[in-house]
Protein backbone atom coordinates (compact mmCIF):
# COMPACT_ATOMS: atom_id res chain seq x y z
CA UNK A 1 0.00 0.00 0.00
CA UNK A 2 1.72 3.22 -1.19
CA UNK A 3 1.67 6.50 0.68
CA UNK A 4 -0.68 9.11 -0.83
CA UNK A 5 -1.28 12.61 0.56
CA UNK A 6 -4.91 13.55 0.04
CA UNK A 7 -6.11 17.09 -0.63
CA UNK A 8 -8.27 18.46 2.19
CA UNK A 9 -11.40 19.11 0.13
CA UNK A 10 -13.10 15.72 0.03
CA UNK A 11 -11.09 13.67 2.50
CA UNK A 12 -13.66 10.99 3.26
CA UNK A 13 -14.61 10.41 -0.38
CA UNK A 14 -11.02 10.25 -1.62
CA UNK A 15 -9.97 8.04 1.31
CA UNK A 16 -12.85 5.73 0.47
CA UNK A 17 -11.81 5.61 -3.20
CA UNK A 18 -8.22 4.69 -2.24
CA UNK A 19 -9.46 2.05 0.19
CA UNK A 20 -11.81 0.59 -2.40
CA UNK A 21 -8.94 0.18 -4.86
CA UNK A 22 -6.64 -1.15 -2.14
CA UNK A 23 -9.26 -3.70 -1.09
CA UNK A 24 -9.69 -5.00 -4.65
CA UNK A 25 -5.91 -5.12 -5.25
CA UNK A 26 -5.32 -6.85 -1.92
CA UNK A 27 -7.97 -9.44 -2.64
CA UNK A 28 -6.29 -10.29 -5.95
CA UNK A 29 -3.05 -10.86 -4.01
CA UNK A 30 -4.73 -13.19 -1.53
CA UNK A 31 -4.75 -10.67 1.33
CA UNK A 32 -7.81 -11.03 3.52
CA UNK A 33 -7.26 -8.54 6.34
CA UNK A 34 -6.74 -4.77 6.19
CA UNK A 35 -4.00 -2.98 8.16
CA UNK A 36 -4.99 -1.15 11.39
CA UNK A 37 -6.76 2.20 11.01
CA UNK A 38 -3.73 4.08 12.36
CA UNK A 39 -1.43 2.60 9.71
CA UNK A 40 -3.86 3.37 6.86
CA UNK A 41 -4.31 6.95 8.14
CA UNK A 42 -0.56 7.53 8.25
CA UNK A 43 -0.06 6.22 4.73
CA UNK A 44 -2.83 8.42 3.32
CA UNK A 45 -1.91 11.45 5.40
CA UNK A 46 -5.35 11.83 7.00
CA UNK A 47 -6.83 11.38 10.47
CA UNK A 48 -8.07 8.10 11.90
CA UNK A 49 -11.52 9.68 12.09
CA UNK A 50 -11.53 10.06 8.29
CA UNK A 51 -10.44 6.44 7.81
CA UNK A 52 -13.00 5.23 10.33
CA UNK A 53 -15.75 7.06 8.45
CA UNK A 54 -14.62 5.65 5.09
CA UNK A 55 -14.46 2.12 6.51
CA UNK A 56 -17.92 2.53 8.04
CA UNK A 57 -19.31 3.36 4.60
CA UNK A 58 -17.49 0.42 3.01
CA UNK A 59 -18.83 -1.84 5.74
CA UNK A 60 -22.37 -0.61 5.08
CA UNK A 61 -21.87 -1.36 1.39
CA UNK A 62 -20.64 -4.85 2.24
CA UNK A 63 -17.02 -4.54 1.11
CA UNK A 64 -15.47 -5.10 4.52
CA UNK A 65 -16.44 -6.95 7.67
CA UNK A 66 -15.27 -5.45 10.96
CA UNK A 67 -14.98 -7.88 13.86
CA UNK A 68 -14.43 -6.39 17.31
CA UNK A 69 -11.06 -7.37 18.72
CA UNK A 70 -9.91 -9.01 15.48
CA UNK A 71 -9.79 -6.26 12.86
CA UNK A 72 -11.23 -5.41 9.43
CA UNK A 73 -11.56 -8.14 6.81
CA UNK A 74 -12.28 -8.07 3.08
CA UNK A 75 -15.65 -9.54 2.13
CA UNK A 76 -14.98 -11.80 -0.89
CA UNK A 77 -18.67 -11.94 -1.83
CA UNK A 78 -18.71 -8.19 -2.54
CA UNK A 79 -15.42 -8.25 -4.45
CA UNK A 80 -16.84 -10.88 -6.81
CA UNK A 81 -19.43 -8.34 -8.02
CA UNK A 82 -17.89 -6.85 -11.17
CA UNK A 83 -20.06 -3.74 -11.42
CA UNK A 84 -21.52 -2.63 -8.11
CA UNK A 85 -24.73 -0.63 -8.37
CA UNK A 86 -23.84 1.26 -5.18
CA UNK A 87 -20.51 2.56 -6.47
CA UNK A 88 -20.52 5.73 -8.52
CA UNK A 89 -17.91 4.88 -11.15
CA UNK A 90 -16.87 6.60 -14.38
CA UNK A 91 -18.08 4.47 -17.30
CA UNK A 92 -14.66 3.80 -18.83
CA UNK A 93 -13.43 2.54 -15.46
CA UNK A 94 -16.58 0.47 -15.08
CA UNK A 95 -15.90 -1.38 -18.34
CA UNK A 96 -12.26 -1.88 -17.36
CA UNK A 97 -13.31 -3.38 -14.02
CA UNK A 98 -15.53 -5.79 -15.97
CA UNK A 99 -12.45 -7.06 -17.83
CA UNK A 100 -12.80 -5.20 -21.14
CA UNK A 101 -10.49 -2.91 -23.05
CA UNK A 102 -12.42 0.35 -22.76
CA UNK A 103 -12.55 3.16 -25.32
CA UNK A 104 -15.08 5.90 -26.01
CA UNK A 105 -16.26 8.27 -28.72
CA UNK A 106 -17.87 11.68 -28.34
CA UNK A 107 -20.87 11.33 -30.63
CA UNK A 108 -22.44 14.76 -30.01
CA UNK A 109 -21.17 18.00 -28.47
CA UNK A 110 -23.04 21.29 -28.68
CA UNK A 111 -24.94 23.90 -26.67
CA UNK A 112 -28.72 23.99 -26.43
CA UNK A 113 -31.48 25.40 -24.24
CA UNK A 114 -31.89 23.58 -20.96
CA UNK A 115 -35.56 22.79 -21.47
CA UNK A 116 -38.20 22.40 -18.77
CA UNK A 117 -37.14 19.05 -17.30
CA UNK A 118 -33.42 19.83 -17.02
CA UNK A 119 -34.11 23.36 -15.79
CA UNK A 120 -36.35 22.08 -13.01
CA UNK A 121 -33.72 19.55 -11.88
CA UNK A 122 -30.87 22.08 -11.89
CA UNK A 123 -32.88 25.07 -10.61
CA UNK A 124 -32.14 27.19 -13.67
CA UNK A 125 -34.23 28.91 -16.33
CA UNK A 126 -35.43 26.76 -19.22
CA UNK A 127 -33.90 29.24 -21.68
CA UNK A 128 -30.43 28.98 -20.12
CA UNK A 129 -27.83 27.30 -22.37
CA UNK A 130 -26.35 23.94 -21.39
CA UNK A 131 -23.59 21.84 -22.86
CA UNK A 132 -24.92 18.64 -24.40
CA UNK A 133 -22.25 15.92 -24.31
CA UNK A 134 -23.09 12.50 -25.70
CA UNK A 135 -20.63 9.60 -25.52
CA UNK A 136 -20.53 6.00 -26.70
CA UNK A 137 -18.38 3.55 -24.71
CA UNK A 138 -16.96 0.43 -26.30
CA UNK A 139 -15.97 -2.84 -24.63
CA UNK A 140 -13.31 -4.62 -26.70
CA UNK A 141 -14.56 -2.57 -29.64
CA UNK A 142 -18.26 -3.41 -29.12
CA UNK A 143 -20.74 -0.62 -28.26
CA UNK A 144 -21.71 -1.34 -24.64
CA UNK A 145 -22.75 1.91 -22.93
CA UNK A 146 -24.01 5.33 -23.95
CA UNK A 147 -24.33 8.53 -21.94
CA UNK A 148 -25.79 12.01 -22.20
CA UNK A 149 -24.60 14.82 -19.90
CA UNK A 150 -26.22 18.26 -19.64
CA UNK A 151 -24.11 20.91 -17.88
CA UNK A 152 -25.09 24.61 -17.49
CA UNK A 153 -22.73 26.76 -19.58
CA UNK A 154 -22.60 29.35 -16.80
CA UNK A 155 -20.79 26.86 -14.53
CA UNK A 156 -17.85 26.43 -16.90
CA UNK A 157 -16.55 29.98 -17.20
CA UNK A 158 -13.69 28.98 -19.51
CA UNK A 159 -15.98 26.87 -21.69
CA UNK A 160 -15.83 23.18 -22.51
CA UNK A 161 -13.78 22.17 -25.54
CA UNK A 162 -13.93 18.98 -27.58
CA UNK A 163 -10.19 18.33 -27.20
CA UNK A 164 -10.51 18.45 -23.41
CA UNK A 165 -13.50 16.11 -23.34
CA UNK A 166 -11.55 13.58 -25.39
CA UNK A 167 -8.88 13.44 -22.67
CA UNK A 168 -10.81 13.53 -19.40
CA UNK A 169 -14.29 12.81 -18.07
CA UNK A 170 -16.90 15.53 -17.57
CA UNK A 171 -16.44 15.02 -13.81
CA UNK A 172 -12.70 15.73 -14.09
CA UNK A 173 -13.20 18.72 -16.37
CA UNK A 174 -15.73 20.26 -13.99
CA UNK A 175 -13.33 19.84 -11.09
CA UNK A 176 -10.39 21.28 -13.02
CA UNK A 177 -12.31 24.33 -14.28
CA UNK A 178 -14.60 25.11 -11.37
CA UNK A 179 -13.28 23.30 -8.29
CA UNK A 180 -16.65 21.59 -7.94
CA UNK A 181 -16.68 17.88 -7.13
CA UNK A 182 -19.61 15.63 -7.96
CA UNK A 183 -20.01 13.71 -4.74
CA UNK A 184 -23.47 12.12 -5.06
CA UNK A 185 -26.34 11.59 -7.43
CA UNK A 186 -30.00 10.73 -7.37
CA UNK A 187 -31.03 8.02 -9.82
CA UNK A 188 -34.13 6.63 -11.44
CA UNK A 189 -33.82 3.23 -13.14
CA UNK A 190 -35.97 1.73 -15.85
CA UNK A 191 -35.84 -0.74 -18.71
CA UNK A 192 -36.37 0.89 -22.08
CA UNK A 193 -36.49 -0.15 -25.74
CA UNK A 194 -33.53 1.01 -27.80
CA UNK A 195 -35.75 2.39 -30.57
CA UNK A 196 -37.54 4.63 -28.07
CA UNK A 197 -34.51 6.16 -26.34
CA UNK A 198 -32.57 6.56 -29.61
CA UNK A 199 -34.83 9.50 -30.40
CA UNK A 200 -33.15 11.51 -27.62
CA UNK A 201 -29.75 9.74 -27.33
CA UNK A 202 -28.77 9.00 -30.91
CA UNK A 203 -25.74 6.80 -30.08
CA UNK A 204 -28.14 4.34 -28.44
CA UNK A 205 -28.91 3.08 -31.94
CA UNK A 206 -25.42 1.59 -32.10
CA UNK A 207 -25.90 -0.54 -28.98
CA UNK A 208 -26.48 -4.18 -29.82
CA UNK A 209 -29.28 -5.11 -27.44
CA UNK A 210 -32.83 -4.05 -28.30
CA UNK A 211 -33.70 -3.63 -24.61
CA UNK A 212 -31.50 -1.41 -22.42
CA UNK A 213 -31.15 -0.37 -18.80
CA UNK A 214 -31.59 3.39 -18.40
CA UNK A 215 -30.23 5.36 -15.45
CA UNK A 216 -31.52 8.93 -15.21
CA UNK A 217 -29.51 11.00 -12.78
CA UNK A 218 -29.06 14.40 -11.16
CA UNK A 219 -25.50 15.01 -9.96
CA UNK A 220 -24.74 17.12 -6.86
CA UNK A 221 -21.56 18.93 -5.85
CA UNK A 222 -19.87 19.10 -2.43
CA UNK A 223 -22.37 21.78 -1.35
CA UNK A 224 -25.32 19.57 -2.32
CA UNK A 225 -26.14 21.82 -5.31
CA UNK A 226 -27.35 20.07 -8.51
CA UNK A 227 -24.90 20.85 -11.32
CA UNK A 228 -25.50 18.21 -14.01
CA UNK A 229 -28.24 16.04 -15.46
CA UNK A 230 -27.26 12.80 -17.10
CA UNK A 231 -28.63 9.63 -18.63
CA UNK A 232 -26.71 6.38 -18.93
CA UNK A 233 -27.67 3.41 -21.08
CA UNK A 234 -26.36 -0.06 -20.25
CA UNK A 235 -26.29 -3.08 -22.52
CA UNK A 236 -26.50 -5.80 -19.88
CA UNK A 237 -24.91 -8.33 -22.23
CA UNK A 238 -21.66 -6.52 -21.39
CA UNK A 239 -22.22 -5.06 -17.93
CA UNK A 240 -23.82 -7.18 -15.22
CA UNK A 241 -24.78 -4.85 -12.39
CA UNK A 242 -25.09 -6.18 -8.87
CA UNK A 243 -24.94 -5.15 -5.24
CA UNK A 244 -24.58 -6.69 -1.81
CA UNK A 245 -27.23 -5.59 0.67
CA UNK A 246 -26.72 -5.48 4.42
CA UNK A 247 -29.67 -5.88 6.74
CA UNK A 248 -30.56 -3.31 9.37
CA UNK A 249 -29.86 -4.82 12.80
CA UNK A 250 -33.19 -3.71 14.27
CA UNK A 251 -35.07 -5.38 11.39
CA UNK A 252 -32.98 -8.55 11.75
CA UNK A 253 -33.80 -8.81 15.46
CA UNK A 254 -37.47 -8.29 14.69
CA UNK A 255 -37.38 -10.94 11.95
CA UNK A 256 -35.53 -13.46 14.13
CA UNK A 257 -38.08 -12.99 16.92
CA UNK A 258 -40.90 -13.99 14.58
CA UNK A 259 -42.55 -10.56 14.48
CA UNK A 260 -43.09 -10.46 10.71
Amino acid sequence: METHLIQKTTLSNVAKAYLYKYIRDSYQQGIKKLPPEKEIAERLGVSRVTIRQALAELEKEGYVIRIHGRGTFINPEAIEIQANLLMGEELSSLLTSCGYKSTFEITDFKTQKAGEECAKALHIDAENPVYRIEKLYLADGHPALASLDLVPCEIAENGFKMEDLQKVSVFELLEAQTGQHIVRDRLSIEVILKDKIAKSITSAARLENSCLLLFGGINYNQDNVPIMCNQELYDTDYVKLGMLRTWDEAYTREYDSGAH
